[in-house]
């Protein structure tokens, strides 16, 4: 019943909105790392997964969660870099916004210690340079390097 209710509110955003009515301000971790699991079929479901349901999420102060489902984005963004480049450039730019966004929120310490994770031990060099960017907008970038030579 479970599994059938999650790809059901991947699918209508109605009734979603319906639910989170009834639901109370802590996330359902689960629910949300199923949901975008299911919108990895299409770039444009993630687009709207980030739009909407991570956007509520931040907007509920829920910036853990919001931070281990960019995790599984930057995963995701690795596996459609050959075939879909517009929308890993589309989902990478939602991406800076989203710690950019954490970031002036007062979660600093989280948001760079993941882009440091992730500027540390990615090999695309397309995510590599954005999340550069985005942390070298919020942090030291030359100190990030110095400290982990």
């Amino acid at each position: 019943m479970r599994e059938f209710l999650i790809e059901e509110l991947a699918n209508d955003k109605d009734l979603l909105n319906r639910f989170k009515v009834f639901t109370d301000s802590a996330a359902d971790e689960d629910f949300y790392e199923k949901k975008l699991t299911y919108s990895f079929s299409k770039p444009v479901n993630v687009i709207r997964f980030i739009d909407e349901d991570m956007s509520f999420l931040i907007k509920n102060g829920n910036f853990e969660l919001v931070l281990k489902l960019s995790g599984l984005i930057v995963d995701y963004l690795k596996e459609i870099y050959h075939c879909d480049y517009d929308a890993f450039i589309d989902i990478l730019y939602k991406l800076d916004s989203i710690m950019i966004c954490l970031f002036n929120r007062n979660y600093e310490k989280p948001v760079l210690d993941f882009l440091e994770n992730i500027i540390l031990n990615n090999d695309n060099i397309e995510i590599l340079d954005m999340l550069t960017d985005t942390y070298s907008r919020i942090g030291d970038v030359e100190k990030l390097f110095e400290e982990n030579k």
